[in-house]
């Protein structure tokens, strides 16, 4: 299905390149149009010709082009012995950012000669493995104005190393003979490692596991700048990631971008990170956050005043069966109150809690006022909480200590360090524990 809706863009992206070729006249004529294609309008048409269903179902997110350029300028010098490598290329838009980088020559097959020695791509698509190779040589035609070159075939002869292939098995086959610049946006779709992972064996996000085979794949000294979902920078599930890539990479840098596009509700970051010369075993230490948010911390922090856990009913999956409890979630609990008397109540086996505590919302975006909207929960008797909700239950069994928590959740400072902390749209326990207290 999307092979088939790319295939018209697929033959624009041909016919233009061809009238070009065969007409010097044409470039001026199309300029409009030539800008447009390597600006954005493979990112237009794709979210024209594909469901976002679909889109999300492949991974199929094309970078924008001022988030390319930001991407490709994070690379430090290296001498004249490296390549550019995006193992998950789409229509080319990192790999175009990445050539503006790249030296011309005095004509159009010798700019192609080098440009097509120093990018290395590869997609699962053959018509997005053709976009970017059209899209490059129009690059390099703006760049060069020569026509030394009359056939499109060509391409695949200035080219050789973008390539339709499982950019998994793609990694695996790079040559080791340079630095590296891997450059990419992987897909953000969920999988069971096909290789053996360092850190996980269960379902995670794939663009987890292209960083881990960059890594796997590379050298001492290649680089890695990489757009990536923001769960993998504060999620809990990803504890473990963070400290194999920490424990493997130094120069690490994270650059928070908020939503991937207007578009696309994906929060993300940009991570730039260097291979390390010598593996130290070491350095497994969880502080990639280190540094972002030195200004903001406090003397305590939510743990040590609370005890923090994730509410356990889940609605849907649990049937209402069992002891029965007063039972709350995010429709019955009035923001910044507290609530004393609970109007329903449901059957449940799971694991209930005391009052006093503070019932605090998960879900939460960065563009919210409030980061953690809190609910005091008093009472004698245990409460069943719905699993979108966050319990804190203060280690002095206080009820005033639960209301100066309420009081430091309002606080600005609470939802300026959870911005930093976590742009996930549900907050996790562990960035709900480490959050500071303003009392």
């Amino acid at each position: 299905m999307i092979t088939s809706s790319y295939q018209a863009f697929n033959q624009d992206v041909n016919d233009l390149l061809k009238g070009v070729l065969s007409d010097s006249t044409y470039l001026e004529n199309h300029l409009l149009e030539i800008n447009s294609l390597l600006n954005g309008k493979a990112s237009d048409f794709v979210r024209r010709t594909i469901t976002r269903s679909n889109r999300r179902l492949s991974g199929i997110y094309f970078t924008d082009h001022k988030l390319a350029q930001q991407v490709s300028n994070l690379f430090h010098t290296l001498g004249e012995s490296f390549i550019y490598c995006d193992p998950t290329c789409g229509a080319g838009d990192l790999l175009l950012a990445c050539s503006e980088n790249l030296p011309c020559g005095k004509n159009l097959s010798e700019t192609l000669t080098i440009w097509g020695e120093k990018l290395y791509g590869c997609d699962i698509y053959p018509e997005f493995v053709n976009a970017t190779k059209v899209r490059l040589m129009l690059s390099a035609l703006l760049k060069t104005q020569d026509y030394d070159i009359k056939d499109i075939r060509a391409l695949d002869k200035y080219f050789p190393n973008i390539v339709v292939n499982d950019g998994f098995e793609f990694l695996s086959k790079l040559p080791k003979t340079h630095q590296i610049r891997f450059v990419l946006n992987p897909p953000y779709f969920s999988l069971v490692p096909p290789f053996k992972s360092g850190w996980t064996k269960g379902k995670v996000s794939a663009s987890a596991l292209f960083v881990e085979l960059c890594i796997a794949n590379g050298k001492s000294g290649d680089q890695i700048v990489a757009i990536l979902p923001d769960v993998l920078r504060s999620g809990t599930v990803y504890k473990n990631w963070r400290l194999w890539i920490k424990s493997r990479t130094n120069q690490y840098c994270l650059q928070k971008i908020g939503k991937f596009d207007k578009w696309t509700d994906v929060n993300v970051f940009i991570a730039s990170l260097q291979i390390k010369k010598n593996i130290d075993t070491e350095e497994l230490i969880d502080n990639i956050q280190a540094g972002m948010i030195a200004d903001l911390i406090s003397n305590e922090t939510i743990s040590d005043l609370f005890d923090v856990r994730c509410g356990l009913v889940v609605p849907g999956r649990d049937l209402d069966e069992g002891p029965a409890y007063d039972y709350i979630h995010t429709r019955n609990l009035p923001a910044w109150g507290e609530v004393k008397n609970f109007l329903e109540r449901r059957g449940f086996y799971g694991t209930v809690f005391d009052p006093p505590f503070v019932a605090i919302r998960r879900t939460s975006r960065s563009s919210d006022y409030y980061r953690a909207v809190g609910t005091v929960i008093n009472g004698s008797k245990p409460i069943a909480v719905e699993n979108h909700l966050i319990v804190a239950r203060p280690k002095d069994e206080s009820l005033e200590t639960c209301h100066k928590l309420l009081t430091s959740l309002r606080d600005v400072r609470t939802t300026t360090w959870l911005n930093e902390r976590i742009l996930c749209r549900h907050l996790t326990v562990s960035s709900v524990r480490e959050l500071p207290i303003y009392f």
